[in-house]
């Protein structure tokens, strides 16, 4: 009696299971990196994300999105990282250096500024 035919995957699984498993993965790797991809651009492809006026809450990066400017600029005003796991907001890195976070966000709107005037 004819064995009843095997599916592909099955086939793919019994003969060579590290590569399928690696292409399983790799498949996994782009679908993520795809979606982070499109949220991102469609995220920061909003008007209304550009040029927002820095608030305590926001990231030194977020600011540097915002602003279109390289994060070195914003990470020159505001230091080393303050120890804490989650992301540091600019209301953290004020804590960290001592300064009222106003103060410190007029800083970096004047840093911000000097980088778009150019050189």
């Amino acid at each position: 009696m004819p064995r009843p035919p095997r599916s592909a995957l099955a086939y793919l699984w019994a003969r060579h299971p590290i590569a399928l498993a690696g292409f399983v993965l790799a498949t996994l790797a782009v679908l993520i990196l795809s979606f982070r991809l499109i949220t991102h651009t469609i995220y920061w492809a909003d008007p209304a994300k550009r040029d927002q006026s820095i608030q305590p809450w926001m990231t030194p990066h977020y600011v540097s999105m915002s602003w279109d400017v390289d994060p070195e600029v914003v990470l020159n005003i505001t230091g080393p990282k303050p120890p804490k796991r989650r992301p540091s907001t600019i209301d953290d890195y004020a804590e960290a250096l001592g300064v009222p976070v106003f103060d410190l966000i007029r800083d970096i709107d004047t840093a911000i500024a000097a980088e778009r005037a150019g050189p």
